[in-house]
């Protein structure tokens, strides 16, 4: 190995000098709370001005410190999204959703990602270390949930739940509504003449699996659909191969329909039934999903799935987060959207 283009000290040093308002309002022949002004676009400046600070702040490569402003107005106009790590595309798509609609709403987002071996405390500390405005937590079980709001109340910070609710408590929450989803699910399979089904879940700890569950179990019973299997797992393709290898081996006969509580799953189970176990989806057995990811409408998987409104899921979180901010002491509410099914060809 070698060093090559090694710079002078004296160089290096020179480059590490960042450019200052002052720099920038001496170029400009104005003030410093011009500048201030130029990179606020609700502050009173002239369009020919507010141009022509902003070009030479550019040239001479001066950007102002959001952090230091936020120390000053008590507010940083960032929102934390802390999530656990999660392989679902589920999360990857609302992670995107989030970060177009925060500026659009004049926020930035912050993604806190739980670690492996990190506590709820741990995470949500990291997220207010840095004075964020809100938090949305998109965390898989109510258990973590529950700690991670806590911490947030007691530091005066507005947060809200994402993709999840915990029963009888007083914390803001947008989710589809799951159970309704699951009694859409049964329904949608009773009219095309299934009478069987196995359901391979999530975490049982979660209020998104849980719910579902209750719909698929409600409604089977009133239309006379049997759940010969309920088997968890985690919302990942290799637990979906497990889940799918478990239900195979164990199963005497082969139910009508898999139902996946999570398109990832799906692919996990469909994979597993066409390579390992020589079987045809949708000819020896259905599988649905749940989510509509990108993937799910790809020739490989052609997966008939719920399709769960993002936009409307994220846009209600920062209509109650940005609400919770400006009046902290406003009604709590809990927003539920309504799903659809979105047909393809897993389904016989």
């Amino acid at each position: 190995m070698r060093e090559v283009n090694k710079l002078p000290a004296e160089k290096i040093t020179q480059k590490r000098k960042m450019a200052t308002s002052s720099d920038v309002a001496q170029a400009a022949g104005v003030s410093q709370s011009t500048v201030s002004r130029a990179f606020d676009e609700k502050s009173k400046l002239s369009d020919k001005t507010r141009k022509r600070v902003l070009k030479l702040a550019k040239e001479i490569g001066y950007y102002p410190n959001a952090l230091a402003r936020g120390l000053v107005s008590n507010r940083t106009n960032l929102i934390a999204v802390v999530t656990l790590r999660n392989e679902s595309p589920f999360y990857a798509i609302l992670m995107n959703c989030m970060a177009e609609s925060s500026r659009k709403h004049g926020y930035y987002v912050l993604t806190i990602m739980q670690d492996e071996y990190e506590t709820n405390e741990d995470t949500v500390a990291r997220a207010l270390q840095y004075h964020v405005d809100g938090v949305v937590i998109m965390s898989i079980t109510i258990e973590n949930s529950e700690s991670m709001v806590s911490m947030c109340k007691r530091s005066g910070t507005a947060v809200v739940l994402m993709n999840r609710y915990i029963p009888g408590s007083d914390i803001e929450s947008v989710c589809c509504d799951n159970y309704a989803a699951g009694e859409m699910i049964i329904k949608y399979l009773h009219n095309r003449g299934h009478k069987t089904i196995a359901c391979l879940m999530g975490s049982a700890l979660a209020s998104t699996t849980q719910e579902r569950l209750k719909g698929i179990q409600f409604q089977s019973q009133k239309v006379g659909i049997s759940i010969s299997d309920v088997i968890y797992g985690s919302y990942t393709y290799e637990s979906g191969k497990e889940m799918g290898r478990e239900l195979i081996t164990k199963s005497l006969t082969l139910p009508d329909t898999i139902f996946c509580c999570g398109d990832i799953i799906a692919f996990g189970v469909i994979d597993v039934l066409r390579y390992e176990f020589k079987l045809k989806v949708p000819e020896d057995v259905s599988v649905m999903g749940f989510d509509d990811i990108r993937e799910a409408s790809w020739q490989a998987y052609n997966l008939t799935t719920v399709h769960q409104p993002y936009d409307d899921l994220v846009n209600s979180t920062f209509e109650l987060l940005i609400r919770r901010i400006k009046s902290p002491d406003s009604p709590i509410a809990r927003m539920l959207h309504d799903t659809n099914i979105v047909e393809r060809g897993s389904v016989k």
